[in-house]
């Protein structure tokens, strides 16, 4: 992969001073290395007989992705000894210096400290570095263990102390120097006892110390997205551009963004009206992602987590939204089914985690299409065409679900600069998704809580509707009201409706259940769930005002068809379950 960082591991012997484990050096840390170069998670750029070309034309090759440069050979405070010549180590500096994502230059020769106040001066973010000549098994030791560490997924600060404290336990004060790599040097070091290595920071740059090494494959961006995506990553603000696609579906949102006295709100209004016109169940997750402070803020993996577990639900609905059409079409008869749909839904907590609801949109839209189904929202013709026909959403899923496999084997890792253009690129990549789906912002869903009839005599019947808005109020929950129709909907049933009269509607329940409308109180809120995976003989459902990979994890957010404190709702998820997979099943 092309923008996987680099590690440039340089070495130079000497025929009249040979350092006789320099080549063992060179292959220890290259077996260290290709485990992650193997991964795809770094590249390894290794050459054991270096000379000033071999330099120039790696930091050409690997421009602004080289990370870490070690050179290991003869060395001194002004000059490093290559192939053939001595290079001077002001030049070199000059070189490094151009190269932004050099995190260090690690100089495993004699008293190369000298070398250290030109590469901090000309903006290196960190030196590994000696102060006194070192012992040629002692310096293939020290590197080996600060590889070691660093390949463990541990800091350049934690890899740094654990290579000294290893030295200092097997040498002690006893330091044997017999091969020392170093071109001229003239005494003995004034401290004998004192470590030869240094880690010299940069004081605009003490974030160093932090970095780490990626341990897995770095995802690359679909080809085409680059030139959308900002250097500087801002949260929410590729989503907020979704507001525009949201407006050409549903004229009455652009009121919206303006206050009473016709005045364009404040930007920082603008995260509630989204949330507002998307359905709950993403409307709920895009409010996690705009709303909470602190860690969910900030570029890093409980972000990415969340965009990921945005994506899962917007796709999740979608889906659920075709599969209750094609299950009226089957039950009314009108369409015979090719294949058993009667066992699609994720088996276990497991599956669930890394079931592919896109796959299943286009199984669904493809059946539909092959029946000649109209579709209730007909929007989604164009996303089976982009699906099809390998269009932008096509390429934001293939890298979302990258990053979803990530995120479920826990490893997006802790390196802050990774993980800010990992979180910049997967924003990005959801926002197109949002974008497909701003057709559903002129649908309502609504939650139908229970149907009175009202028919006094001489008059014509009404029906009066319990139900609920699933959008957010500002207080930031989902409120009852009572609606007098000239038709009925279904009771204790989630609901999508096509206009105010309700005459067009879909039922999608039970794969979406509000688990108040099952409670006799009056007046209580919308609790909204949705249908997880089966487990054995139950069906497992989260609550979706929380993150599923938090709710997954809490049983408090779960509800389940085995719960004792809803009878009238498990007896009637039985049933409908029951009869969905006898007319699902081929």
């Amino acid at each position: 992969m092309a923008n996987r960082p680099v590690i440039f591991l340089s070495f130079a012997n000497d025929n009249d001073e040979h350092l006789a484990m320099l080549k063992r050096e060179a292959r220890m840390l290259d077996r260290l290395l290709y485990t992650l170069h193997d991964k795809q998670a770094i590249e390894v750029y290794s050459r054991e007989s270096a000379d000033i070309d071999d330099i120039f034309f790696g930091f050409n090759r690997f421009k602004d992705r080289v990370a870490i440069f070690h050179y290991a050979g003869h060395a001194s405070g002004t000059h490093l000894r290559l192939e053939g010549a001595e290079a001077n180590a002001s030049g070199l500096a000059e070189l490094f210096s151009q190269q932004e994502e050099l995190q260090l230059v690690f100089l495993n020769g004699c008293s190369t400290k000298g070398q250290v106040e030109r590469l901090i001066d000309l903006g290196v973010k960190a030196v590994i570095a000696t102060t006194v000549p070192i012992n040629d098994s002692m310096a293939m030791e020290f590197a080996r263990q600060f590889y070691q560490s660093l390949t463990k997924n541990h800091t350049i600060a934690q890899s740094f102390k654990s290579a000294s404290a290893f030295i200092q336990t097997k040498y002690g004060g006893a330091r044997p120097f017999k091969v020392y790599r170093g071109l001229k040097w003239r005494g003995q070091p004034k401290r004998k006892n004192e470590l030869p290595w240094g880690l010299y920071v940069n004081p605009e740059f003490e974030d160093v110390l932090e970095w780490t090494l990626p341990d897995y494959s770095r995802i690359q961006l679909p080809q085409g997205f680059g030139e959308f995506i900002k250097e500087r990553y801002r949260a929410n603000e590729y989503i907020l551009t979704v507001l525009d696609e949201m407006v050409k579906y549903n004229k009455a949102i652009s009121s919206q963004l303006y206050d009473r006295f016709g005045v364009e709100k404040d930007p920082r209004e603008l995260p509630g009206v989204i949330i507002e016109n998307f359905p709950w169940p993403i409307g709920a997750q895009l409010r996690i992602l705009f709303v909470k402070r602190g860690e969910m803020k900030r570029p890093g993996a409980l972000r990415i987590r969340q965009l990921i577990g945005t994506y899962v639900v917007c796709t999740q609905f979608a889906a659920y939204i075709l599969l209750s059409q094609l299950w009226d079409e089957v039950s009314q008869q009108m369409v015979d089914l090719a294949e058993d749909f009667s066992r699609i839904l994720p088996e276990d907590k497991k599956t669930y985690t890394s079931f592919d609801y896109v796959k299943l949109i286009q199984k669904l839209g493809e059946t539909m299409e092959e029946e000649n189904v109209e579709f209730f929202i007909e929007e989604f013709t164009s996303i089976f065409k982009l699906l099809k026909d390998e269009g932008d959403i096509y390429d934001a899923y293939k890298f979302l679900e990258s990053v979803r496999k990530q995120v479920n084997e826990n490893q997006l890792g802790d390196d802050k600069a990774t993980l800010r253009q990992l979180c910049n690129e997967t924003e990005f990549c959801l926002s197109v998704w949002l974008k497909r789906l701003a057709f559903l912002a002129k649908y309502q869903l609504i939650t139908v809580k229970d149907i009175a009839i009202f028919r006094p005599k001489m008059e014509t019947p009404q029906f009066a509707h319990q139900m609920g808005f699933l959008n957010a109020s500002d207080s930031g929950l989902l409120s009852e009201i009572q609606r007098k129709l000239k038709i009925f909907t279904d009771s204790h049933s989630i609901i999508i409706v096509k206009s105010g009269d309700m005459r067009e509607y879909l039922n999608i329940s039970p794969f979406l259940v509000d688990k108040n409308a099952f409670r006799r109180e009056e007046d209580t809120p919308p609790h909204i769930y949705i249908l997880a995976y089966k487990d054995d003989y139950d069906y497992q459902y989260l609550f979706v005002d929380h993150s599923i990979y938090e709710s997954l994890d809490k049983p408090e957010d779960q509800l389940n068809t085995d719960c004792e404190d809803t009878p009238l709702l498990n007896d009637l998820l039985e049933r409908q379950f029951e009869v969905f997979t006898e007319d699902m099943e081929y």
